[in-house]
């Protein structure tokens, strides 16, 4: 199944943006002589914090985006990468945390894996 576009209500740029790459290497200690050291994988994987300011429509929207269309987070969705500026891959790794920004705002911050 081809990736989810993101939802046209939503804010197509990022507020902030945090992006990890995690470790690719697996390290193996010998009984003599230094580690030996191996790649886990053929590809960089990134784990990535993303942060919104919406209104509360926009808030519940994401939440059924989540909820429904990305199935919890098993289907993968697409967003532009706002250093690439690129459209790529990315996975909900948990809920987004919706909290309030004052009288009319949510604050959202998500955590997605880029495919």
């Amino acid at each position: 199944m081809a990736a989810l576009l993101w939802p046209a209500t939503l804010p197509a740029c990022a507020e902030t943006w945090e992006e990890k790459a995690q470790p690719v290497t697996v390290r193996t200690n010998m009984d003599a002589g230094p580690p030996k050291v191996r790649r886990r994988f053929t590809r960089t994987l990134r784990t990535v914090r993303v942060g919104f300011t919406v209104d509360h429509a926009q808030a519940m929207a994401l939440r059924e985006f989540f909820e429904v269309d990305t199935q919890g987070g098993v289907l993968e969705h697409q967003f532009r990468h706002p250093f690439r500026d690129t459209v790529e891959s990315f996975r909900f790794m948990e809920a987004p945390t919706i909290s309030s920004a004052g009288a009319l705002a949510c604050a959202i911050s998500c955590a997605w894996e880029q495919l």
